[in-house]
């Protein structure tokens, strides 16, 4: 982050968690951790039970919240979105978007 700060120095610059990100715009949005591990997106953590009870979906398709999350987090992007990855461990939203057709 302080690389991106000093790179940038006549833009401002935000950190701020997906959540805190709805609502808001920005020339660039940079997502960090878009990998198959955990940490990562999605986080591969198992929900727990109280999750699940205050999920607002009831979809069976894998990872469907967090999936909704990451594409609110993408739309903040006026001009364009980087995604921080590793080669041989992308994300599987990442491989989605690459394969989507």
């Amino acid at each position: 982050m302080r690389e991106i700060k000093e790179l940038s120095s006549n833009h401002a610059v935000s950190k701020m968690s997906i959540h805190n990100s709805k609502g808001l715009e920005a020339y660039y949005v940079i997502i960090p951790e878009v990998i198959n591990s955990s940490p990562g997106i999605p986080s591969l953590i198992p929900s727990t039970r109280i999750e699940k009870a205050f999920s607002l979906s009831d979809d069976d398709y894998p990872h469907a919240e967090k999936r909704r999350l990451f594409y609110v987090v993408i739309t903040r992007a006026k001009k364009r979105c980087f995604f921080l990855t590793e080669y041989d461990s992308p994300s599987t939203f990442i491989n989605e978007l690459l394969t989507d057709k």
